[in-house]
């Protein structure tokens, strides 16, 4: 027995003496681990402030740089007569089709398309690099500002120096000294604020710009040089390249752009165009011929989502016959948006064709359409979408209704009391992307604007093969005219081809898709490709689930703390 006790003490005694070796050496190893990772975090901010000294010595040294361009010569360009829109002959009346024509009667008959290099094709949307920004102080002199933008009060801060960068005589050196002391004020607050804003409203690359010049305009007392020059400078520190030329004591800006615009004069500087935003009357100006470093972007006139500016609503009801049978509905416009595109640049067609539309009118426009198309076939339903644009608008060339030619945008003509071939186009290839599902081009003739879709199960009458696939012609300005029809005296014309895209369209169809299947438990797993759709309009989504989903009308529970992935088809 004792010498039981004995062995226990013993234990004891050992395993005390070993507990509290370890408990000393694990103390250690944390207090080593805590210092090596002061160290660590020590080493790592000095990594970061030398890079970020580094960083704002390269921005210091472009700004340098530029600013010495800027106070040397200029070189003298002369301005080139701005494009003219393309106006041709256009019907004074809609022709009409004798009722009682049956199109499945009628020969199919192939009409062949021009093939004109980069003209209506969509132009390439380049990635987006982040701005060239400084490290600022935070302790700086700031004043405010309200700025009315299309149904917005916006409200930005900005330092206060901006507003007293003031120039009287313009010269190369006047300016260069005007660049050299605005980079050292601080002005990243503001640049951020207003690209934040850019997304905010998903504005466009032009209804940025109108916005930075607004900005500008009243930081700067309306006064036209310095907002024209705050405005370039507030432009290239956002990422864009733009300039600006001066005759005798005026500034004048210019951007590049990635679409043709007609009507606006331009300098030709290192083989690009570089329109003027305003009307010059001159034919001579001064302007430089480098650009600023990172200062790449181009500006995009294309619209590829809703603008989410302003709330201000209208309603207009439409009303046409199909059939025999009188329908009605109205459609809600946004007025803000409207008014914005009131003055849009005339650009190319298929700027018109791919644009987005608001979303209070895409939304009214598809209650008062789905549920009367929604039990018919395809080709029913084109045809019925065709006799609601080819009947619902009063036709009027522009050149009657404005004296100059304006393209639309599809929502304008439930603004305006009348439009014309290519606006009507513009509105029916929208539509059948939309409630259709189907791939559309557009045709421009000499003097008229048509379209043409696909797939039409068993189409008859005009069609054309484009990029290996069958379209039928559509032509929404022929009154009563069915699928598959195009105006006689266009017959055996070739029309040359205006690209429409379904890429932005898919994308905002699919983010619906992705918010239902995340309401039932279904979530993206990255940001890469995960929704596609088939040529009938269906959805397909690949991602995860965490816990109890619902899809249809099944339900899958995971293993405790694991993700399953899943694919799902959604009907269209």
């Amino acid at each position: 027995m004792k010498t039981l006790v004995k062995y226990f003490l013993l234990c004891f005694f050992v395993s005390g003496l070993l507990n509290n070796g370890f408990a000393q050496t694990f103390e250690e190893f944390k207090k080593k681990e805590r210092e090596e990772l002061n160290q660590f975090r020590v080493q790592q901010n000095k990594e970061i402030k030398k890079l970020r000294d580094e960083y704002n010595r390269y921005v210091e040294q472009a700004d340098r740089e530029f600013a010495g361009y800027l106070k040397e010569q200029w070189g003298d360009y002369n301005s080139w007569s701005g494009v003219k829109v393309p106006e041709k002959p256009k019907p004074v009346e809609m022709p009409k089709v004798e009722p009682g024509v049956n199109i499945k009667q009628l020969p199919a008959r192939k009409i062949n398309v021009e093939v004109s290099g980069e003209e209506g094709k969509i132009p390439a949307v380049k990635p987006v690099l982040p701005v060239i920004q400084k490290t600022e102080r935070k302790d700086y002199l700031k004043s405010g500002v309200t700025v009315n933008f299309y149904g917005h009060h916006l409200n930005f801060d900005f330092d206060q120096s901006l507003m007293f960068k003031k120039i009287q005589r313009i010269s190369e050196q006047a300016i260069g000294d005007w660049w050299a002391g605005s980079s050292k004020t601080n002005y990243n607050s503001l640049v951020n604020s207003l690209l934040h804003s850019k997304n905010a409203m998903s504005l466009n690359d032009w209804a940025y710009f109108m916005l930075v010049k607004k900005t500008a305009a009243e930081i700067s007392g309306n006064d036209n040089n310095n907002t024209g020059l705050l405005t370039w400078f507030l432009m290239i520190r956002s990422g864009y390249n733009v300039k600006i030329a001066f005759h005798d004591n005026n500034i004048y800006l210019l951007i590049p752009s990635v679409n043709q615009l007609y009507g606006k004069n331009y300098l030709l500087i290192n083989n690009q165009r570089y329109y003027f935003v305003d009307d010059v009357s001159f034919d001579s100006f001064q302007t430089y011929d480098f650009n600023f470093p990172g200062a790449t972007r181009e500006i995009d006139f294309n619209i590829y989502q809703p603008l989410n500016i302003g709330n201000d609503v209208s309603e207009k009801r439409v009303r046409f016959n199909y059939g025999g049978k009188d329908y009605s509905f109205p459609v809600t416009l946004n007025v803000n948006t409207i008014y914005f595109l009131r003055n849009y640049p005339v650009t190319e067609l298929n700027v018109f064709f791919n644009a987005s539309m608001s979303r209070v009118t895409k939304e009214s426009l598809a209650d008062g359409l789905i549920p009367l198309i929604k039990n018919m076939s395809t080709g029913d339903a084109v045809n019925f979408i065709l006799a609601f644009v080819q009947k619902s608008f009063q036709y009027k060339t522009d050149q009657e209704q404005f004296g100059k030619e304006k393209f639309f945008f599809p929502e304008e003509l439930f603004y305006y009391a009348a439009s014309d071939c290519e606006d009507r186009a513009a509105l029916f290839a929208y539509l059948v992307r939309q409630l259709l599902h189907l791939e559309v081009i557009g045709l421009e003739y000499q003097g008229h604007v048509a379209t043409a879709i696909s797939p039409i199960p068993n189409a008859q009458g005009d069609f054309l093969y484009y990029k290996n696939t069958k379209y039928a012609i559509a032509d929404p300005t022929y009154i009563n005219a069915p699928l598959g029809l195009i105006m006689p005296q266009y017959k055996n014309k070739n029309p040359k081809v205006i690209e429409v895209s379904n890429t932005s369209y898919l994308a905002s169809r699919s983010r619906q898709y992705w918010d239902l299947s995340n309401q039932w438990g279904g979530f993206r797993g990255s940001n890469l490709d995960d929704a596609c759709f088939d040529s009938r309009g269906n959805c397909y989504l690949a991602g995860y689930y965490s816990q109890k989903v619902n899809l249809g009308n099944t339900s899958w529970t995971p293993p405790s703390g694991k993700r399953q992935a899943f694919i799902a088809k959604y009907n269209n």
